[in-house]
């Protein structure tokens, strides 16, 4: 099975990227086009870009960077930074919508479950954003036999593949508000309809295809470090860093092994 990650890896980006390029057709052709203010365009776009193929990427960046041999300061600043570019289109995406139901004179705000979704993924995304910097920020002053070192970050990537769930979740629920109020005829059977279907489908696929590689244990990313010294010094690092494997090569060189 361990064979099988990067053709799965390249797999996920298929069908993110013609995700990607179905939906900009969609919106543009089919649902009114790009207008700021205007009802669809912007709105969806952002917020698909962000909360699904982005966050998306953000979750499979440690399992394939960590195969690169990039560092895992690395690996964390571009997971970091990933995030910080969704919470920008996120607001800008939100603003969109605003403006959009403002121009149409819509009195009820927030009240489909499109909405309700998308609400419940943006606090929660925040919340495990800044939960996120405020843990890995003060881990290296954590005790090893802390709990939080040993509970935290399984809550973390549990909330990260839920909410990826729920981001997915909410776009399909907006595309199909889309669809139904945007699309002329779309009860009587439109390609208008067949398209933003596939779009919608490619979205799961996606999001499938993430939550596979993250969770298979067998695709779990390794951080790996390369230490010089000589054979006699092996004892000391092993009792300086308590359960993690130290494997010797020839005497001279050792490679520290811990998985995240």
């Amino acid at each position: 099975m361990a064979s099988l990650f990067w053709p799965l890896v390249v797999m996920s980006q298929l069908f993110g990227i013609t995700m990607m390029a179905v939906m900009v057709i969609w919106l543009q052709h089919h649902v009114g086009g790009f207008t700021w203010g205007g009802t669809g365009g912007y709105h969806p776009l952002l917020l698909t870009t962000a909360l699904v193929f982005l966050f998306g990427e953000a979750l499979l960046s440690f399992r394939t960077f960590s195969r690169c041999r990039l560092p895992y300061l690395g690996q964390k600043a571009i997971h970091a930074t990933v995030h910080t570019v969704i919470i920008i289109l996120v607001i800008v995406g939100l603003r969109a919508a605003t403006i959009a139901k403002d121009g149409e004179k819509v009195h009820v705000h927030h009240y489909s479950m499109h909405s309700w979704l998308g609400i419940l993924t943006v606090v929660l995304f925040c919340a495990q954003f800044i939960a996120g910097c405020v843990y890995y920020g003060a881990e290296r002053f954590l005790r090893e036999d802390h709990p939080l070192r040993a509970h935290y970050p399984q809550i973390h990537v549990f909330f990260g593949i839920f909410m990826l769930a729920l981001s997915i979740g909410s776009c399909l629920t907006g595309l199909n508000e889309l669809a139904i109020y945007q699309i002329l005829g779309y009860s009587k059977g439109v390609v208008s309809g067949a398209v933003g279907n596939i779009y919608g489908l490619l979205m799961v696929f996606f999001g499938g295809t993430i939550v596979f590689i993250t969770t298979r244990p067998e695709f779990k990313t390794e951080t790996l470090q390369t230490v010089t010294s000589d054979s006699r010094d092996q004892t000391g690092y092993q009792e300086a860093l308590p359960g993690v494997q130290v494997v010797s090569d020839d005497g001279l060189k050792m490679e520290l092994r811990d998985s995240d």
